[in-house]
Order: C-alpha cells, then sequence, then structure tokens
C-alpha cells in the first residue's frame, strides 16, 4: 500500500552536507560496511549542529544513450533489501520525546532514491516504511513523497 504525503504529516529539512560511508554495491543491492569513523563522523556533526536525517542511493548507470534506471511504475520502487534497511535505519535513529516512557517515538529518518523517468529525466523519490498491526493482519507500508 502506498500513501502519499497529502495524507501524511509533511516535515521539511535540508541537507548541506552527504557522507558517504564504506560500502559495496551491485545494480541489486547495497551493503554498508562497518565503519570504523562512525562515532567521529557523529560527533563532528553533533558538534555543528547536525543529525542524520537519512539515506540515499542511486539506480542510475551510464550507457551510451545517457542515464538508464531499473526501477520505475511497471518494476519496483524499493527492493525488499531496500525496505528491510529503511527500516532498520529508521530503529536506528528514532524521534526523542518527552511523551514516551523509552523517551522515544517512531522516526523520521527517510530514505532517498535518485533515480530517472522514462524520458531521462532524472529526480528523486523519498521514501519511509511502516509496520502496522490490523486485525489478523500485519502490514508493510511504503509512504513516498
Amino acid at each position: 500500500m502506498k500513501q502519499r504525503a497529502s495524507e501524511a504529516q509533511i516535515h521539511r529539512t535540508a541537507s548541506p552536507y552527504i557522507y558517504e560511508p564504506p560500502q559495496e554495491c551491485s545494480r541489486d543491492h547495497i551493503r554498508l560496511i562497518p565503519d570504523e569513523n562512525e562515532h567521529r563522523i557523529d560527533d563532528i556533526a553533533k558538534g555543528l549542529g547536525l543529525q542524520r536525517i537519512g539515506w540515499i542511493f542511486t539506480d542510475l548507470t551510464s550507457n551510451a544513450q545517457g542515464q538508464k534506471c531499473t526501477r520505475n511504475g511497471d518494476t519496483y520502487f524499493l527492493s525488499s533489501q531496500e525496505c528491510v534497511m529503511a527500516g532498520h535505519f529508521q530503529n536506528k535513529f528514532p524521534n526523542a520525546t518527552k511523551l514516551s516512557s523509552s523517551g522515544k517515538h517512531g522516526s523520521k529518518f527517510v530514505t532517498v532514491v535518485l533515480t530517472g523517468g522514462k524520458d531521462g529525466d532524472i529526480h528523486m523519490e523519498g521514501y519511509q516504511v511502516r509496520v502496522t498491526n490490523r486485525p489478523s493482519k500485519s502490514l508493510l507500508l511504503l509512504d513516498f513523497f
């Protein structure tokens, strides 16, 4: 199921910096390698008043005709592995709140895919995943904006 941003609460932010962690990637998977500098990076960001707000990746590849993307409305928006990683990151970076006994609730952490369209245009698609429990059903919902 998909939910448009107009149906959900919208939060806007800007990202002045992007940090690229060590990784192994192919057309069909992303594997982030444990980063020995992760705590240093977080400390520097905190000192600058910054925090992690999401992760971004691309499915674009270059060919003789220009850029080519692998995902679209006829294939898929996010792979199952990307949905799991998005959920992992959202759990790793929860919202702080005084209204919860744990001090945490939900997440604004976002997954962004730099992708293309059929006409060769390049754009970004943002997503969040969530699990909801409904009577006799457990659903993984993909929110996009």
